[in-house]
């Protein structure tokens, strides 16, 4: 943004040093952020690193590695956190049932969630899941078209809510996610079953649960998000599967459903290498990390 860029320079012109936390694994490639690039860079893994050091040419003495700082919650245990039933009956979905999680993206990038969902409740209906098996939809925390979600509001065993919280600001709206709504996510995920989304960074979220992940590939056109550089090794390791039609998700669904074993060292290999640290300290090296960065003597 403008104002990183103005800090940026300032910083510089002060002999300052500066350092940037990347805070999702597109940041570097499809979705780079790096307009004014900082003195120091500090980055999930090694994975992105290397990226930074022949991408972008950032010296690697200045490039260090952390962990997910926004996953840290998922690794440590919270006292009387509930049980898959509390959990489940708290959010009026049936216990005795799976769950299919659907978590969706903002409009710009996908728009056709409501249709597949209205389908894939008609398959409900008809006995094709083995059951009437829970929906729990979760809305991406920018989406703000809520009337075409509206209508499945009141179907048996459905859920639907918001991730994050509006919080008021100055200039309108803006949706945060509290320790609340971390937790919230956690479980889930933890008690979900199969998670269906579109290029998600919850894909990689699932595969800490060894949540089996369909993703959305239709119509054709979207197949392109699976070739960009951060998500295609994902799909490269088969830690998940890409629905190419209507059809082909509901029979990876129903095959995940029966066996969720199915591509789990795949999803075991895509936490190591993609988020790798799984000991919940991420935010501590990083403090680490800045403070060796603060003390380190002037160029």
């Amino acid at each position: 943004t403008e104002m990183d860029a103005e800090a940026i320079l300032l910083a510089r012109r002060a002999g300052i040093p500066s350092v940037a936390i990347d805070f999702s694994w597109d940041n570097l490639t499809s979705n780079c952020k790096h307009l004014r690039r900082t003195d120091h860079l500090i980055c999930w893994t090694g994975r992105m690193r290397e990226i930074a050091l022949s991408m972008h040419r950032f010296p690697a003495e200045r490039v260090f590695v952390s962990g997910i700082i926004r996953f840290d919650h998922y690794f440590r245990r919270a006292g009387n956190e509930p049980s898959r039933e509390e959990f489940l009956r708290s959010k009026g979905l049936d216990p005795e049932q799976k769950t299919i999680l659907i978590t969706t993206v903002t409009r710009g990038n996908y728009k056709d969630e409501p249709e597949i969902i209205r389908n894939l409740l008609k398959e409900r209906a008809a006995g094709t899941f083995g059951g009437m098996v829970n929906f729990f939809i979760r809305l991406h925390p920018k989406e703000d078209n809520y009337r075409d979600f509206e209508p499945f509001r009141g179907e048996p065993n459905l859920v639907i809510e918001r991730g994050g919280h509006e919080r008021p600001q100055v200039s309108g709206q803006r949706i945060e996610m509290d320790a609340q709504d971390l937790m919230n996510l956690k479980h889930t995920l933890g008690y979900c079953d199969v998670v269906v989304n579109y290029a998600s960074t919850i894909t990689l979220e699932a595969c800490i649960f060894d949540k089996p992940v369909v993703n959305i590939g239709f119509p054709p056109y979207y197949l392109n998000a699976y070739s960009f550089t951060h998500y295609k090794p994902v799909v490269e390791l088969g830690a998940v599967k890409i629905a190419k039609s209507f059809e082909e998700l509901v029979r990876e669904i129903r095959s995940y459903l029966r066996d969720p074993s199915r591509d789990r060292e795949a999803r075991a290999s895509a936490v190591r290498e993609f988020i790798g640290f799984t000991d919940g300290e991420s935010y501590q090296r990083t403090v680490t990390l800045l403070k060796q960065i603060a003390d380190r003597p002037p160029d």
